[in-house]
């Protein structure tokens, strides 16, 4: 749709006075011939034409509002909202992206596609001539290389080329099959034919370096037009992006250019229509007001625009005694009072007075000492965040290279923590799930993240701030995890399952510090599936699926604002296995840095560090039978996101009845 029919109607319904300040000279009055085109207009922008849309829905909401009262029923609220609007520089009613115009082919300066082929054509032609007759430098390794990648014949060979009739031997240098007695009557003949066969031997190596020489030639010429040819080419895929990206980017600017004009010209067409159409509502709405006395007499009241009213009004005290009031009406939403002439006042005299006794009512002192009846507490304490951030990047024809990607990340962790008295419970579980997808050769969804954690922590205290522990700590994935450069499965749903036990003392001063010192702790690693994951990689048995070991566990919580919401926290937990404690350990040590950017946008940075002596690893290592040695090593993941969060904190209130 070309945007010259629109420029017609919108010219048409407004006047020409629109380029000359004039612009609500068509609309000043309220003649019937205004409103129908002026209601036929905002249909067309405010819901039959896809490519326009209100700036707001409360905008379309009050703008159908006063359309539909000029058929049906009262608005007041509406016609204060347009006022506002109207009131409010550059205020839009609607609005359409620049995507959208499709009369882009008529903006002076617009360079079509069909244009833009026949630049970069020209580009194209441009640097050829400047090429053509001009000298490139070929790099000296590209012809140091002639010699091994032409093909030629190496000493002592050269009688391959007679041999494959690339060069033919003349007739008096043909070797005979055998040789006439005739030929050697005498020692000189036998030097002749000596003699003969060194200028054959001479002819054939001159025939060789010939032939080693325009081969050689032809390829070194070969190297030197495919690099000249090379270099054309990238020197015409410079040319060409440059102008490309410059011509669209002018484009654009043109078409955003374009486009506001437009809805520049449609908002303002619009609020000189909602200007009449205000005015019309106004000239015929009216308001009805009844007023009432204290004797409940009532009086209609009529209340409207360029219309006078005049109504009279009895107004009466508690004593009965009336004052005449007349009310005059000066326009939809005011009212003039005045009171009658001929009327006397009188001021009030003191009247007589009798002293009252109020300490009659004073409460009895003894209330305060009533005990109550509930008493409320807070044992429950429910929180919990979600976060959720994605990436996403495409790349088409970029000369700088790189593929498209895709990558998003998803956190839920939640709270129940309960504390009465010398009790203390605390519940928590966390999921993190994230994948990416990356184009190129290999399009594949691979995981980068995946975690299910449970831990239930009950403790009862012992003396000062610590408290007798216990602790049930779960872990295990969903998903399944491989090692995408062999696609070998090497974890699974369930498979590990890390279960720990812990039973302890557990030092709390404040909310954000813990310090659980478990000696008796019993760690179990289970593997479902083993049937396609290797339990070894794990320190399993290769008969078994469970491997358990007793020790000693450590797990430290820190949590502080760094600054105003930059929040950082820690979580280090340490397994010293009793069964081999000075060289078996597990280290869990994970570091987060949150900054909440807005109320629901917040940017995460988390460093996870883990070893684990039983996880072992492939290695350069070779042991005695040439096999490949695996060893523990630490692991290490970092990510930064940022994404949409979503965070609550509330506590359960009880009321339990005293008796």
């Amino acid at each position: 749709m070309k945007f010259y029919p629109v420029l017609f109607f919108i010219a048409v319904l407004v006047s020409p006075g629109l380029a000359t300040g004039q612009r609500n000279e068509r609309f000043s009055g309220t003649p019937a011939d205004t409103i129908s085109p002026g209601l036929r207009f905002l249909e067309k922008y405010l819901i039959e034409n896809p490519s326009w849309f209100p700036s707001s829905p409360e905008v379309k909401k009050n703008v159908e509002g006063l359309a539909g009262f000029i058929v049906s029923q009262p608005i007041d609220s509406i016609l204060k909202n347009l006022g506002g609007y109207n009131s409010t520089e550059n205020f839009k009613y609607v609005d359409r992206l620049p995507e959208n115009t499709t009369d882009t082919l008529d903006i002076p300066g617009y360079i079509s596609s069909e244009q833009l082929s026949s630049m970069l054509e020209g580009i194209e032609r441009t640097v050829k001539n400047e090429f053509q007759g001009k000298e490139i430098t070929v790099p000296v390794d590209l012809l140091d290389r002639a010699e091994k990648n032409a093909g030629i014949i190496p000493p002592g060979e050269g009688m391959r080329l007679f041999n494959d009739s690339v060069y033919a031997m003349p007739e008096n240098l043909k070797f005979l099959d055998a040789v006439p007695d005739t030929m050697i009557q005498s020692a000189a003949d036998f030097k002749r034919i000596l003699h003969l066969d060194s200028i054959r031997d001479a002819y054939v190596e001159q025939c060789r370096k010939m032939y080693n020489d325009s081969v050689i030639r032809v390829y070194r010429d070969s190297v030197i037009l495919a690099y000249r040819n090379e270099e054309i080419r990238q020197e015409i895929s410079a040319r060409q992006n440059f102008s490309r990206e410059r011509i669209l980017q002018n484009n654009n600017q043109l078409v955003r250019i374009h486009n506001d004009q437009i809805v520049k010209n449609v908002n303002d067409t619009i609020r000189a229509v909602l200007s009449v159409l205000s005015n019309h509502a106004n000239n015929i709405d009216s308001a009805n007001v009844w007023f009432s006395n204290l004797s409940n007499r009532q009086v209609p009241f009529t209340l409207k625009n360029n219309n006078p009213n005049i109504a009279r009004v009895w107004v009466k005290n508690e004593q009965n005694d009336s004052l005449s009031v007349l009310l005059r009406n000066t326009g939809k939403r005011s009212i003039k009072m005045l009171i009658d002439d001929g009327v006397t006042f009188s001021r009030f005299s003191q009247k007589q007075f009798k002293e009252f006794d109020f300490n009659q009512f004073k409460p009895k002192a003894d209330l305060d000492k009533i005990s109550s009846r509930y008493n409320v507490t807070t044992p429950w304490t429910l929180s919990g965040n979600g976060s959720f951030g994605f990436t996403q990047m495409f790349l088409d024809h970029w000369v700088k290279g790189g593929n498209s990607s895709f990558a998003f990340l998803a956190v839920l962790k939640g709270a129940a923590n309960y504390s009465l008295g010398k009790i203390k419970w605390e519940n928590s579980a966390e999921f993190r799930n994230g994948w990416i997808r990356q184009g190129g050769d290999i399009k594949q969804t691979q995981k980068n993240d995946d975690k299910v954690e449970f831990i239930s922590r009950f403790g009862v205290s012992a003396f000062k701030k610590w408290y007798y522990s216990t602790e049930v700590d779960v872990e295990t994935q969903l998903f399944n995890g491989y090692n995408y450069t062999t696609d070998k499965l090497i974890s699974g749903y369930l498979s590990p399952v890390k279960t720990s036990l812990k039973i302890g003392l557990d030092y709390k001063p404040s909310n954000n510090l813990s310090l659980l010192l478990s000696p008796l702790t019993s760690k179990t690693v289970y593997i479902r599936d083993t049937a396609r994951i290797d339990q070894t990689t794990y320190g399993i048995d290769a008969d078994k699926k469970r491997l358990w070991k007793p020790g000693l566990n450590l797990d430290f919580t820190y949590k502080r604002d760094l600054i105003a919401n930059v929040t950082y926290e820690t979580k280090y937990k340490m397994f010293i296995n009793y069964l081999a404690p000075f060289s078996k350990f597990d280290v869990n040590w994970e570091n987060t840095v949150t900054a909440r950017l807005t109320n629901l946008i917040t940017m995460t940075f988390m460093l996870y560090l883990i070893y684990d002596d039983d996880v072992t690893f492939a290695t350069n290592k070779v042991n005695a039978a040439g096999g490949t040695i695996y060893e523990p090593s630490w692991q290490v993941k970092e990510m930064i996101t940022v994404g949409l969060t979503y965070k609550f904190d509330r506590k359960v209130y009880k009321a339990k009845k005293v008796r």
